[in-house]
């Protein structure tokens, strides 16, 4: 995994806050589910994530 592999040289810097290798893989993780959700409403307008 690159999080695992990226040398722990200290936070990084960001627009909102520095943050180390593994905030940055949760930030990508969330934005990840986030612009899936978009697309599938752009695709299926009213589609609902399934409840389990």
């Amino acid at each position: 995994m690159v999080v695992d592999s990226t040398p722990r040289t200290g936070p990084a810097p960001h627009v909102l806050a520095a943050s180390d290798s593994e905030g940055f893989a949760a930030v990508g993780v969330v934005a990840t589910l986030v612009l899936t959700y978009d697309v599938v409403q752009g695709v299926q307008p009213g589609a609902k994530a399934p409840e389990d």
